[in-house]
């Protein structure tokens, strides 16, 4: 069932629900009052006959009198009899008394007036003071008039609410249509974007309503997939380059060997160089491994409380170790005494990764190989600032320096794979922190990275 059917249907049941109820209680009110009107007719008219049943001897005349009062107030198959107070019969309108249950009359005695109804037959007794006499008045009638009127008001509420719920039913689809216009009009709109087109956006129409939010939603959405879309193209394009580079390089030097017979020490030399081929190769592999793992939106590890001092100690120990022309200047400012506020929420793996990627670019841009590290606690961050005095970077260019693959100009006669900042960049957001680049050309970068302090009442894992 579509939207437009349910929303009439719900709207159609709701209206015949108020409509029917409506009608019921007008057609209930209106029964009572018929009811009661007809019981004070009936009272009003059987008094006036009573009196004559207690004067007049003369059935005759008693014939007349009825007759003229059926003329002035006339009443369908109206009977009136009377009684003494002590229940003896005094006269009858038809000259036959006929009760409708055998103790009416101890009844009424009691209660002064009763009304009852047996099938279409209306029934009222009542206690009647005359000439300080009290008497017993029993007297019936069929309101076949106010029947008729309670059926024919009984059919104009069906046959009203039948056309009713037609025009509901009708109308309830027109506004449905019209309300759900617009949503069809983004679906068309929607249905027309592919892969191919991701640029499309949707019209915000009315700013304001569900529509309008619903648009800017729906861009927001096209947004984030088309920066995905062009990422992971430029992602493939660039890797696939990459990945080619030191193959084709491989694949070169074993033609060039297989071209005629070599002396061992050439063999032994292009046997070298292939290895380093592989190396550079494996190293690539690892860090688009890392790389994929940073851009996963759903950060499953765990983050501990992570001791950043010792982090940053071991990247540098680490990175020392493999590079030994590398100089790396650690220096500590304002350390806390507080020992939770040595510690970041954290992965130590991922941490250890970027602040080894940032040290290596430092060392490996600088002339003299040398970087200086410093760490200040600073409420409630730790600041961890890696500078050199190496190349620098353009001003047009440090917005780019985020990007996968790439490489500043002024790079490319040094040895990398432009993947290292893009890791950075990832490792940082995924730990809450920032990340922040300055540099002036032929004078220095500046890496200025914040992470928040672990929290004091933490005392279990940190999980993000």
């Amino acid at each position: 069932m579509n939207i437009k059917l349910s929303l009439t249907l719900r709207f159609l049941i709701l209206v015949a629900m108020l409509l029917a109820s409506f009608s019921l209680v007008v057609y209930e009110n209106y029964s009572r009052y018929r009811q009661d009107d007809y019981y004070e007719r009936l009272r009003d008219r059987s008094e006036t006959i009573a009196r004559h049943i207690i004067h007049i001897t003369d059935p005759n005349l008693l014939d007349k009198v009825i007759e003229r009062e059926n003329v002035v107030k006339p009443m369908s198959n109206h009977r009136v009899s009377v009684y003494s107070i002590s229940g003896f019969f005094l006269g009858d309108s038809n000259r036959i008394a006929k009760l409708p249950y055998p103790n009416i009359i101890d009844d009424i005695r009691e209660k002064n007036y009763v009304e009852l109804s047996i099938k279409e037959t209306y029934y009222t007794g009542f206690v009647m003071i005359h000439n300080g006499q009290k008497f017993i008045v029993i007297c019936s009638g069929t309101d076949f008039v106010g029947a008729q009127k309670l059926n024919f008001l009984g059919r104009l509420i069906l046959v009203s609410l039948f056309i009713a719920l037609i025009i509901t039913a009708v109308l309830g689809w027109f506004f449905a249509r019209q309300a759900l216009n617009p949503i069809s009009k983004v679906i068309t709109e929607v249905d027309q974007i592919t892969a191919n087109n991701l640029d499309l956006r949707l019209p915000f129409g009315k700013q304001n309503d569900e529509i309008g939010a619903l648009n800017k939603t729906f861009n927001k959405m096209l947004d984030r997939l088309e920066a995905s879309f062009l990422m992971q193209k430029n992602f493939v394009s660039n890797a696939s380059h990459e990945f080619i580079t030191p193959i084709t390089a491989i694949k070169a030097q074993i033609e060039v060997m297989l071209m005629q017979e070599r002396s061992k020490e050439e063999y032994i030399n292009t046997l070298n160089s292939i290895d380093e081929d592989i190396d550079h190769f494996i190293q690539l592999i690892s860090s688009l491994g890392e790389l994929a793992s940073a851009n996963v939106n759903n950060f499953d590890n765990k983050l501990n409380k992570v001791p950043l001092i010792e982090i940053i100690a071991e990247s540098r120990a680490e990175l020392i170790k493999g590079k030994p022309n590398y100089k790396i200047k650690l220096h500590i400012e304002n350390l806390p005494e507080q020992e939770h506020k040595n510690y970041v929420p954290g992965n130590a793996a991922l941490l250890k990764s970027a602040f080894k990627n940032v040290m290596e670019n430092a060392c490996k841009f600088s002339p003299d190989f040398t970087c200086d590290v410093s760490m200040i606690f600073v409420q409630p961050n730790i600041i961890v600032t890696i500078s050199d005095n190496g190349i620098g970077i353009k001003e047009k260019e440090l917005k780019l320096i985020f990007e996968p693959f790439y490489r500043a100009n002024d790079t490319r006669g040094i040895g990398g794979y432009g993947i290292g900042l893009s890791l950075v960049k990832k490792i940082i957001d995924l730990h809450k922190g920032a990340i922040q680049v300055e540099s002036v050309p032929s004078k220095g970068t500046k890496v200025v990275i914040k992470l928040p302090h672990a929290k004091s009442e933490n005392t279990s894992p940190i999980v993000y």
